[in-house]
């Protein structure tokens, strides 16, 4: 009988204890002639959306608690009139959403500075002076609205940024300097061969190569080396796929300071743990990008501009 009650104790206690989940919304590329919520992104994910958003996932129960009681004391806030209407151009920005689910569902809106809580339906926008939302915030959600996030964003839609660079004649194939490899490439193949159109992932490129472990594309303009194996013969200035991204850091301290996330990552989870390094290429006009995956180098490209 004893046995019996803690099992239903036990049941009681965990269903009382189903907890709540938030995914939180942040839009990022904000069209000019394009929807004016968020909502219209997330609903509709298209091409012509792709890298517009970025979400954060918490089941922080405190933290989506204060979401929940911020939205209700919201309605004794100073208000304006807010208008965004889906599928009509024009109006306001609704740039951030919260989406909770779970024992209660519920959605919150807020503007740039989440300092205004926005109701859609009501058309109205209430506004908290003491910014009770970002100090709210807590892991993955902080991240998203903070200065982490912001850093970054500039970063990917800067070129001005300083930069270390890698000499050229420091990277060889097969003990061939780069650019006498290239140059050559015509003649002589090597182990490379000619990559099926329909195989092509890179519409850029007309033509592309390929071996067991590096690919090579080429257009009018650019050529792009993608190298995916430690042993396949690339040396790049004593740095291979593989190696620890500490070692890039060290060699490139300047390059390395901001990491940059991939246009097509939408969850700030996996942009702490996969981004990108952009480092020029000296004597030429190009740069290498060194892909991380859980701080090591998982894939190194070289893009060389030629005929420029």
């Amino acid at each position: 009988m004893k046995q019996l009650l803690l099992i239903l104790l036990f049941g009681i206690t965990c269903f009382g204890q189903e907890k709540m989940h938030l995914t939180a919304y942040r839009l990022i590329d904000e069209l000019t002639d394009g929807p004016c919520s968020v909502v219209t992104f997330v609903k509709y994910p298209s091409e012509a959306f792709l890298f517009t958003y970025i979400t954060a996932e918490s089941s922080n129960q405190d933290f989506i608690n204060k979401l929940l009681n911020l939205k209700k004391a919201a309605l004794k806030w100073k208000s304006r009139e807010f208008y965004c209407e889906e599928g009509i151009l024009g109006g306001e920005t609704i740039p951030h959403m919260f989406v909770i689910s779970g024992t209660f569902t519920d959605t919150i809106f807020t503007d740039k500075t989440n300092q205004w809580i926005i109701f859609p339906d009501k058309q109205k926008a209430y506004f908290n002076k003491d910014r009770l939302l970002n100090n709210a915030f807590t892991g993955s959600c902080k991240d998203l609205f903070g200065e982490f996030l912001n850093r970054q964003i500039n970063a990917v839609y800067r070129d001005d940024y300083e930069q270390d660079s890698i000499p050229a004649n420091s990277i060889s194939y097969q003990g061939k300097p780069l650019d006498m490899f290239i140059d050559n490439f015509n003649n002589d193949h090597g182990t490379f061969k000619l990559l099926e159109p329909e195989a092509n992932k890179w519409a850029a490129f007309d033509t592309a190569y390929y071996s067991e472990s590096d690919t090579i594309y080429f257009s009018r303009d650019l050529i792009a080396v993608v190298i995916t194996n430690p042993d396949s013969g690339w040396d790049i200035n004593g740095i291979k796929q593989g190696d620890a991204e500490k070692k890039l850091i060290d060699k490139y301290p300047v390059s390395t300071q901001i990491p940059l996330f991939s246009l097509s990552t939408i969850r700030i989870e996996d942009i702490k743990r996969l981004y990108y390094y952009r480092i020029r290429l000296k004597d030429e006009f190009g740069s290498l990008i060194y892909d991380i995956k859980d701080n090591k180098i998982e894939k190194v490209t070289i893009y060389i501009w030629h005929g420029i």
